[in-house]
């Protein structure tokens, strides 16, 4: 088994992880992060991405 550990990904201009500080750099294997667009941004639901094997899995947050 392969554990890695992410570094920050890539969210769009206009968008926030969603309990976490924006210092925060590395993320744990298997952590989910959440990521909301700013108010009057499309979507408005919750986008999520998960950290395996030291590289994020799910769709690019898009605002």
């Amino acid at each position: 088994m392969v554990i890695g550990i992410c570094s920050r990904p890539n969210i769009p201009p206009k968008a926030r992880i969603r309990f976490v500080s924006s210092e925060k750099i590395k993320f744990a294997e298997n952590e989910t992060i959440y990521i909301l667009c700013e108010e009057n941004q499309f979507p408005h639901h919750v986008q999520k991405r998960k950290c395996r094997h030291g590289h994020w899995h799910g769709k690019q947050a898009r605002c």
